[in-house]
């Protein structure tokens, strides 16, 4: 099979597209599998595939020749409403609106993390998915061994892949961190970018923070599995204007996942994809000072002595193991190919240009009569 993935070093393409195959080519599901990205970087134009897996949301040249050349043969997964940019983040950083709304229109099968971003995608995408929708939640490779035993948290971990999902709540939120990591003399253990890439503001927001660095999917969740208790925190915003609420409520409870399924106790923003979860794990917080501060100091009291039983119920229901073998595989099955194709289609550019506007017109009757702007992908 091929996969064609936004970001081959990106902790999204690592959890939705990496990870899976390996366990599936580890099942024995999947024989073979190149991944690839938007400038198809290694592959061979030699190379057969019986399957076509596009994750988010390939460059524009790249979307043409899919649509155009496999339109219904297809498997798109998106796992953030890349229809929708919110407040925190900057104009024009997402994909062009109208090869993304056609991949997705034309794809056999559209993957989610969960049925929220499926209705989401489609109020702000204009486009029907309806009848064609997988859902399959986040999940990982956790360690063969019996959860990790209770004890009171050591330290809090603040984890941040790209941008802070805070806007109105920003200080409030940080600032009940702050305060309580000082007063309950306990570091914290910040991974990701510089704090200041996050925003304006934000480094001193947080104060004093071990800095860990940005750790890639792997290394991220030996991490986890490996350090003593934390208290994990995953703000979410939970006030602002319809996009950014929106955007917000699109994305998954992956965070959850990785707290609860390695053994950390943690708070969460009382915002949907923690709410809705099937999950039931740490603490939910309204985003005040008060109640964030309430949460930390629940769970540093005694909260934690639940880190146990929310650790095996985790582990049992985002196992990759299972969810690839229920979920992902199903899906890829349901665009399996009669025949393989060459991977040369995709590399040849001749013919794109005379079909796929017309498709793209369904969504935009501009498109054609304008430049494309800048090829950008986000990791919102």
């Amino acid at each position: 099979m091929l996969a064609i993935a936004e970001d081959l070093r990106g902790l999204v393409t690592a959890c939705r597209v990496q990870a899976p195959l390996l366990t599936l080519k580890r099942q024995g599901i999947v024989s073979e599998y190149v991944i690839t990205d938007s400038d198809l970087t290694g592959l061979s134009p030699d190379f057969a595939f019986d399957v076509l897996w596009v994750q988010r949301a390939p460059a524009i040249r790249l979307a043409e020749r899919i649509v155009e050349r496999f339109a219904g043969s297809y498997l798109h997964d998106m796992d953030d409403l890349l229809f929708a940019e919110p407040s925190y983040v900057r104009a024009g950083e997402f994909p062009d609106r109208d090869s993304l709304r056609a991949v997705a229109d034309s794809a056999a099968v559209f993957t989610a993390p969960s049925g929220r971003l499926v209705q989401l995608a489609e109020k702000h995408g204009a486009v029907s998915l309806s009848g064609k929708c997988m859902i399959v939640p986040n999940a990982l490779e956790f360690p063969a061994q019996p959860p990790r035993e209770p004890k009171r948290p050591r330290g809090i971990l603040f984890t941040q892949s790209h941008r802070l999902a805070l806007t109105e709540s920003r200080e409030a939120v940080l600032g009940a961190v702050r305060r309580f990591a000082a007063g309950a003399g306990l570091p914290v253990h910040y991974f990701g970018p510089p704090p200041d890439v996050l925003g304006a503001g934000v480094a001193d927001l947080l104060g004093p923070v071990v800095a860990c660095g940005y750790l890639d999917f792997w290394r991220y969740h030996a991490a986890l599995a490996a350090w003593p208790s934390m208290i994990g925190v995953a703000p979410l915003e939970t006030v602002g204007d319809p996009m950014t609420l929106d955007f917000v409520a699109a994305k998954s409870d992956v965070k959850m996942v990785e707290y609860a399924g390695f053994g950390h106790p943690a708070v969460y923003s009382d915002a949907p994809p923690y709410a809705d979860s099937d999950l039931s794990s740490g603490a939910l917080s309204t985003n005040t000072a008060e109640g964030w501060t309430q949460a930390l100091e629940g769970i540093f009291e005694d909260g934690w002595q639940r880190a146990e039983l929310e650790q095996a119920a985790a582990t049992a229901a985002r196992s990759l193991e299972r969810v690839a073998r229920e979920g992902w595989a199903p899906a890829l099955r349901k665009v399996a190919l009669l025949e393989p194709r060459s991977a040369s289609e995709l590399l040849d550019r001749r013919r794109v240009g005379r079909s796929v506007p017309r498709i793209l017109r369904r969504f935009d009757p501009t498109y054609g009569e304008r430049r494309p702007g800048p090829e950008t992908t986000s990791r919102a």
